[in-house]
């Protein structure tokens, strides 16, 4: 499956726009940005014109590449959910936009301990995820399309405010705000489904399997086409944890 710069300005556009968001939470400072889940380094190359020097780590190697190519005003590693690390006490600030519902829910203690580590005493980080209820027909569907084919889907990790707050404080971070919001997602086009599955779950299916994951994603499509496609464009249903924290 490939990744469409294209398509992602055209129908997920928003996205960037709500990292940007993020970023103007954060209280300005001199040093690096840790940019958590840099996918192609849209959001990236609009830091960098605003003045800001940006670390970025992916966790999709096609993803750093394409990153890379976008700008080079920025550094990107390709890294592992399990090894975020990068420098201890390397970031001034850093941003996780629509990434940490990603990290299975074993992981995360580890990870959010990672991060903290990377950042410098007094650093903020901001971030925008999923929360319970996001992708709730999304994610069914997903589990019985998988099991037709004979896998086992593990699911995203969409957690509670409260859950995920002690999380955080069990990382060693202190919860400035979390606000947990409604905020569905509408995409336009009868394709629209596909390019979002294709783009921001990929990291679900079977590597190399890319017939496998085209044969899924039709499946799921089709079973929720009558209930969250009205003719011009999907609504999917999905609820955000907002979040700022400090070291």
């Amino acid at each position: 499956m490939n990744w469409d710069n294209d398509i992602y300005r055209e129908k997920f556009g928003a996205k960037t726009q709500h990292g940007l968001e993020l970023v103007a939470q954060l209280t300005p400072v001199r040093g690096k940005l840790l940019e958590i889940g840099s996918e192609t380094g849209i959001l990236s190359y609009q830091l960098w014109k605003m003045g800001y020097t940006v670390e970025g780590i992916e966790f999709d190697y096609k993803l750093v590449d394409m990153a890379r190519r976008t700008t080079a005003k920025s550094v990107f590693y390709e890294g592992d959910v399990d090894d975020v690390l990068l420098y201890e006490d390397n970031y001034s600030m850093a941003i996780a936009n629509d990434v940490l519902h990603k990290v299975p829910e074993k992981l995360q203690p580890d990870f959010l301990t990672n991060v903290y580590n990377s950042l410098k005493e007094g650093s903020e980080m901001t971030f925008d995820m999923g929360a319970a209820g996001t992708d709730s027909d999304v994610e069914e569907a997903l589990k019985q399309a998988f099991e037709e084919e004979g896998l086992e889907y593990s699911g995203r990790f969409f957690p509670e405010a409260d859950d995920y707050r002690k999380l955080l404080e069990d990382a060693g971070f202190t919860v400035d705000r979390l606000d947990q919001l409604d905020r569905p997602l509408t995409i336009k086009g009868e394709d629209g489904l596909a390019h979002y599955l294709e783009m921001f779950y990929r990291d679900v299916f079977p590597k190399k399997q890319d017939e496998l994951a085209k044969n899924v994603i039709a499946k799921v499509a089709g079973s929720l086409q009558d209930s969250l496609f009205d003719g011009e464009k999907w609504v999917l249903p999905q609820t955000r944890l907002i979040g700022k924290v400090i070291k």
